[in-house]
């Protein structure tokens, strides 16, 4: 059961670091297409999936193997 919650969570993430970053570079291009504001808004959205990863990652080992 350990694993599949790992399995999950890493799965997750790798979502969340395709899916945030292509929004930020969608975003950014919609904003201005000829600027680096695609990039950045890329980045920023990595970025705040790497932290929300780890927070997760944070509740996921707080929490005991018999609770939920």
């Amino acid at each position: 059961m350990k694993n599949l919650k790992v399995y999950a969570l890493v799965t997750q993430f790798v979502f969340q670091l395709l899916i945030l970053g292509v929004l930020g570079w969608f975003i950014g291009y919609k904003i201005d297409p000829e600027g680096i504001l695609k990039g950045v808004l890329a980045i920023v959205g990595v970025l705040i999936g790497v932290i929300a990863f780890i927070i997760q990652l944070i509740k996921m080992v707080g929490v005991k193997d018999g609770e939920q």
